[in-house]
């Protein structure tokens, strides 16, 4: 019994280039992308609410 091949998605035109550009990015440049911003005002705001301030 043989097993049906199954269709590799892939990406085209603007979705392509995003993909190589990241790809071929330094790990620096990446790990800028990654990095979350806390606004102090928000984690307090939510802290209180939680009572846990």
């Amino acid at each position: 019994m043989a097993l049906e091949i199954k269709a590799i998605p892939t990406l085209h035109g603007e979705a392509a280039e995003r993909f190589i550009k990241l790809a071929e990015a330094s790990p620096e440049e990446r790990s800028k992308r990654r990095k979350i911003k806390i606004d102090i005002s928000v984690v307090d705001k939510v802290l209180r609410k939680a009572g846990l301030v």
